[in-house]
């Protein structure tokens, strides 16, 4: 005697009185999917024919009127503490050179980095040796706004006790103008590429019915320094360049007969 009901069956006399998605349906199921799937995806298609997608860029460049300087004062000792008393004293002292001859105000002065650590002798870092003193690094970060006197100011900077120039990027007051000038610039030179392209094809071109914000931002053609300065003789000859600020983005284009429905657009 059979303790489970058998599978049912598609004969009529097993048909279920109302409709669902049992085994006798499926078929039916599928089609609709199929149908339904196929009508999707030709939309899709049809949608993407019916637009054209460029990429725009823009540079616009300047000269920079605005330097930030990234120096340290490090010192060693034969004790942590000699050799923070030391760092201190001579930040103290560089300091007070920035703010007194150089005017700088505390919001452009930031420290960056205050590090005590061991000093080993160089090729001595076997297991168990024993450091020769301590070293302290103190760095500081600079936003200089008088431009004209960069030179100097690195000058004084390195006779008031800095003796590491880790490095010096270059920027504009004008940045944020500049900025969205050229993403102004951008999406003019996608439309004239759209233009172009629309033209060669023989079909007109519609409205703008997408538009993406690509990479951008600003780049310096100055060089990074690092290295320990001795004490230095004359204003540092700094030569600044241009700094470039770049666009870019992505604009889609509607493409065809009719381009625009229900716009003046052409």
């Amino acid at each position: 005697m059979d303790l489970l009901p058998s599978p049912p069956r598609c004969h009529p006399r097993h048909r279920p009185r109302r409709l669902a998605p049992g085994p006798c349906l499926w078929p039916l199921w599928l089609l609709v999917f199929w149908g339904v799937t196929t009508a999707v995806l030709a939309n899709a298609v049809a949608t993407t024919e019916a637009a054209i997608i460029v990429a725009g860029e823009a540079r616009l460049s300047a000269v920079p009127d605005l330097a930030r300087v990234d120096l340290a004062v490090v010192t060693r000792a034969e004790t942590a503490s000699a050799a923070l008393a030391a760092n201190n004293s001579a930040m103290q002292a560089l300091q007070a050179v920035l703010r007194q001859d150089f005017a700088l105000a505390e919001k452009d002065l930031q420290t960056t980095q205050l590090h005590v650590s061991p000093h080993f002798v160089a090729n001595d870092l076997t297991p168990g040796s024993t450091p020769q003193g301590y070293e302290v690094q103190h760095g500081l970060a600079l936003t200089v706004r008088d431009f004209d006197r960069l030179g100097a100011l690195l000058d004084a900077a390195v006779r008031g006790g800095a003796n590491q120039l880790r490095g010096i990027t270059f920027d504009s007051t004008r940045r944020q103008e500049m900025t969205d000038a050229a993403r102004r610039a951008a999406v003019a030179d996608a439309r004239r590429r759209a233009t172009l392209y629309a033209e060669a094809a023989g079909r007109p071109l519609g409205c703008v019915v997408s538009l993406n914000e690509g990479f951008g931002g600003v780049m310096a053609r100055a060089g990074r320094m690092a290295m320990v300065m001795d004490v230095a003789e004359a204003a540092v000859p700094v030569a600044a360049g241009e700094i470039e600020v770049m666009a870019s983005v992505q604009v889609g284009f509607a493409f065809g007969e009719d381009a625009c429905p229900g716009t003046s657009e052409q």
